[in-house]
Formats: structure tokens, sequence, C-alpha cells
């Protein structure tokens, strides 16, 4: 594992890095981890309460990188090749009357993102690959870029096929093991087959290992884990992304299943601010998670606030040791936490609603009525949906952990009254990039309610704004 240093001594002030956290903080960024390294030691490492170091975190698709390193490994080996033409290798799929273009389709093409579909083709059936055989791409094949993750995921399918194995196993003693990576996993499609477009679950330092192996061409203690060629291969630009319209660093380019940044940078990208960032030329690697889908301007604004706190400071000899400034920071990095908006605990309103249960009209939710009842530790509240209840054990001063039943998750969940009749209660999910906000009004013997999700689209949503009536 990797040794811990001072910024100072690798050449960058500890000011800088507490600034770039300060500024998370002062827009309320929903982060969840973060960690620097460079010249292959840790800089700074911090996880926002209640996130913690041990956590497995969805990765979405960040996966993308480790699925390109998989195909490496399936090249090298002689499975297929890059020419190889897709209605070639899932002849037992072609049971239709295939398109000009999909005719056309290699390995390279979905490497690339230049499989002709602008974006992910239907994922609603059993079969994801046969339904992405069966959709005729709009354009031709090899062109323009599109950000087609079914073509990822076909990779996937077609690693498990020539290997006879998930591309996870076919991983583990490739990479994983190398690396001293443990409980990684993926989530599967119907058919069995590693989501590797976006299911990846592992751990911060996990993803960093996996950046500095990048950076370091491949190589761990001293073996050539993965081909030098391939990491030079699958990390140069291979296509123009311009005209993509994404927020990624500028517009780079895109290689085999990495995304190019500035300064000849290079790394993954998930959504919500899962992001492995590979900066050669300083000998660094920076990598998050988050859930910045909650209006905070997604994964780009990690970026470009590392860009204008940290990287104009980074200096190429070590700096003098400043002991205040890296206690400062060392204070800060240890007591992040993910924070509610501005309010109190404790007010009148906490005895006017205990006990209380509030009626509402059919609406789009199912919910009919939600109930408040005081607890040790804070509030639980009692959502009826349909003929079962979501019991959300909301925490006074902390984040409660708790079971999501609504959405058969983990997570946690917090209040605060941000006025003397509104209380505002999040539910933090683990699993998956998703939170429940929920805003509710008392007046006289009236709730109104507003009930959002906000996050990635793969967990149960619920919107709700409606006013019931108190029984």
């Amino acid at each position: 594992m990797f040794e811990s240093v001072t910024p100072e001594s690798v050449g960058i002030p500890s000011q800088a890095i507490e600034r770039f956290f300060k500024e998370i903080e002062t827009r309320k960024m929903p982060m969840h981890s973060f960690m620097m390294l460079r010249h292959g030691n840790i800089v700074t490492q911090g996880w926002w309460a209640p996130h913690h170091s041990f956590e497995q975190h969805i990765i979405y698709s960040v996966s993308k990188s480790f699925t390109s390193i998989a195909v490496g490994f399936c090249l090298e080996e002689g499975l297929f090749k890059l020419t190889d033409k897709l209605v070639d290798l899932f002849r037992e799929k072609i049971d239709f009357m295939v398109d000009a273009y999909t005719k056309e389709l290699t390995v390279e093409h979905l490497l690339t993102m230049r499989s002709g579909h602008p974006h992910a083709t239907d994922r609603t059936g059993t079969d994801w690959v046969k339904a992405f055989l069966q959709t005729p791409p709009p354009y031709r094949p090899g062109t323009l870029f599109g950000y087609d993750s079914t073509a990822t995921h076909t990779l996937c399918a077609l690693i498990q096929k020539v290997t006879g194995m998930t591309m996870m196993d076919y991983l583990k003693p490739r990479l994983f093991d190398k690396l001293g990576i443990e409980g990684i996993y993926c989530q599967q499609d119907p058919m069995g087959i590693d989501a590797g477009s976006r299911g990846i679950h592992c751990k911060t330092q996990d993803m960093a290992k996996f950046g500095q192996l990048m950076l370091q061409n491949g190589v761990w203690n001293g073996e050539q884990v993965v081909p030098a060629h391939w990491v030079k291969t699958a990390t140069q630009k291979h296509v123009d992304t311009s005209a993509k319209g994404t927020k990624c660093d500028g517009n780079r380019g895109y290689g085999y299943q990495f995304w190019r940044f500035r300064d000849d940078a290079f790394g993954g990208i998930g959504s919500g601010g899962q992001l492995i960032v590979i900066i050669p030329h300083l000998d660094m690697v920076w990598v998050s998670t988050g859930n910045l889908l909650e209006d905070e301007g997604d994964y780009d604004l990690i970026v470009r606030l590392f860009h204008a706190t940290v990287t104009p400071f980074v200096g190429d000899t070590p700096l003098p040791e400043n002991p205040k400034a890296h206690g400062a920071l060392t204070a800060r990095t240890e007591a992040l936490f993910m924070l509610m908006p501005d309010g109190v605990t404790d007010c009148a309103l906490v005895d006017q609603i205990n006990g209380k249960t509030y009626a509402f009209k059919k609406n789009s939710a199912g919910i009919s009525r939600i109930g408040f009842d005081k607890t040790s530790t804070g509030f639980d509240i009692r959502i009826r949906i349909g003929e079962a209840d979501w019991v959300i054990n909301a925490g006074r001063n902390d984040w409660m952990p708790q079971h999501v039943s609504v959405t058969d998750d983990d997570g946690w969940a917090r209040y605060v009254f941000v006025d003397e009749q509104t209380m505002v209660c999040h539910v933090h999910l683990s699993l998956k990039l998703g939170t429940y906000k929920l805003v509710m009004h008392f007046m006289d013997d009236a709730l109104t309610i507003k009930l959002r999700p906000t996050g990635w689209t793969d967990f149960r949503r619920f919107n709700l704004l409606a006013t019931g009536t108190a029984l």
C-alpha cells in the first residue's frame, strides 16, 4: 500500500490543498472521498462522513477503463482482434436481418465509442447484446464519437464468451490480485454478464492503485502487469470529442475507454463525481467519489476546482516543511462530513409534530400518510406507500445508518429545521448514487411536502409535491 507523506515533501504547499477542501465545503458539494498521490505516495486523503475508507463505492463509468484493460489482456492472449467483426463474434445471436452499418462494427469501434450510436441502446430486456446488434446505427461506425455504454457492455459479453468467465473473474488473477485489490465487484445484467460500463464497486484506494498502475505504464512492484503498449494505446487520443458537448475538461478526446484531459493527462470519468485523473508530467494521480448530480455541476466542478486551487502550485522540488499548515490540512480532512442545509435540530416544532400523522389524497407516488415520532436520536418519519411503510430514522446530530427499504439499499438519514415551520430531511444511499430530499412545511393542521430524488437514475425514485391534513 502507499505511504503517506507531507505535501511539502513532494513540492506542494499544504495551504493549496486545504484551499481545495475549503472550496468544496463552502459550496456544500456532496463529495464522498478524495485521494491524491504524487511520486507514488499519498499526499492527502479524506472521506466525507458517513462515507468511510473501507466502503465499496460505485464508480459508474470509471468502470469502462477497467473493461479496457480486460480487453487488452484478451488481445494479448490472442482471444480476438481489434478488427474482428461483431457479427462474426456473436453469430449465435444473429437470427434477424442485420443492418449494413451493424455488419461493419468491429471491436475497435466499440472501444473508441464509434459504434454509430449516439447513446446507449435499449437495456430494458434480458439480452442487452442482441438488442444492441438489432438496433441499426443511425450513422456509420468508425466515424464520429457517440457515448454508447451498450458498446462497452458488448465488450464485457465478448470477454465472458471467449474466456468462459465473467470479466471480473478474468481480471482477478491478472490485475486485482497483483494490485492487492480485494472485495471489488460488479453488478450484472439479466444474463449474468458484468455491467462493465457502469457497475463496478470498489474502494477509493483501489481507484488510486489503478491510476498509479497506469501512470507507471502498467508496472507494479517491478512486474509488467499490463502490457506497456496497451497502456500507451488505450490512453492516447483515438477520436475527437469536441462536438460532444461533454463537460470533460475541455473535450480533449477519447482513447480506448479512457478520456483525455488537459496537459496530456488522461483517466476515467463516472457520473456524479467518480474520477481517476492521471497527470504524467506532474507524476500525479488523484481520485474522487461523490454525488454531484445534486444540482452542483457534476464531475467537471471537481476538476475545475482542483486546477484552480492546487495545480498552479505544484513544484518540481520539495518545499520547506510547514507543520502549522500541514496540521490545519490534516485537521480539515479528518473532520470531513456531508453537509445539511443551515438550521437547528431542536425547536418548538419538535413537540408539535411528535406523534402526528398526515393524510394525503391519491397521488402518483402512492403516498397516503406521513407520520412523525420523536426518538432518542432524532425522528422516525413513517411514510405509507401502498400497503408498506418506509420508516426513515433521521438523526438529530449525526447521520443515522439504516436499511432504506423503499429502494432496497443501505444508507443514512439526517434532519434539520431550517426555520420554525420547516423540516428538511436527507436520505443518502450507500450502494447507488442517490439521495432522497424531503422538505416539509407545517402550518396549522397541514403538512406540505416536497419529496424529490437526486442522483443517477438506477434507484426507485419517488416524487411528491402535495399538502396533507392531520388525522
